[in-house]
């Protein structure tokens, strides 16, 4: 981000730094020297570059004026969104440190933890800024899509052994227990317990 007093017109033509001109000066003078060729060959050799009429370039220029604006208008949008985001960042830490100074009230060893805590919020802010958010996200992306798959074929199976599958032992047993408790039968059979958290 360009940080700098406003500057004058002229300060804006002629400044450097900070300028797309040094991304673009190759393409300015390259559209100069072939303009200089194409008056130079009309001069010289008209039947060879002869008149032509302007309008059709006109209304190429308007149009692609039009579509650059727009794109500029989505760029500066998504500019300015990442710049809310990092405001709001900068504005919740603050705020996490802030109202953690309460735990310094409570001993030594929640002190400990209070500068542990902000220490990794220093971290993970540092983490943003090197990008490696980009793992972790695309990882979250995958685990929702993957995932949803994955559980769709599990779940488009219902009767069998796997661990999203119905536990229809387990319902068989619950009926037959219901229907020997409303006979009065003293011998019923236990419901089935979750064997290592999955009931079958």
């Amino acid at each position: 981000m360009i940080v700098r007093d406003r500057p004058g017109l002229f300060q804006v033509i002629f400044t450097i730094r900070g300028s797309i001109l040094q991304r673009i000066y190759p393409q300015i003078i390259l559209v100069m020297a072939l303009s200089c060729v194409v008056v130079w060959a009309h001069w010289e050799m008209p039947s060879l570059v002869p008149v032509f009429n302007g309008a059709p370039f006109a209304l190429l220029g308007v149009a692609l004026s039009i579509f650059l604006g727009f794109r500029n208008s989505a760029c500066y949008d998504r500019w300015w969104e990442a710049r809310k985001h990092w405001g709001q960042l900068v504005a919740t830490c603050r705020d996490l440190s802030r109202q953690s100074l309460l735990l310094d009230e409570r001993g030594a060893e929640a002190s400990r933890k209070r500068r542990e805590m902000l220490h990794l919020t220093i971290a993970f802010t540092h983490a943003l800024v090197l990008g490696w958010t980009t793992p972790i996200a695309a990882a979250v992306f995958a685990y929702t899509f993957f995932g949803l798959d994955a559980l769709g074929d599990e779940l488009e199976e219902p009767f069998g052994s796997l661990p999203n599958d119905l536990p229809i032992r387990a319902i068989a047993v619950n009926i037959e227990i219901s229907i020997r408790d409303a006979l009065g039968d003293e011998e019923r059979p236990k419901p089935l317990a979750p064997s290592n958290y999955v009931l079958l």
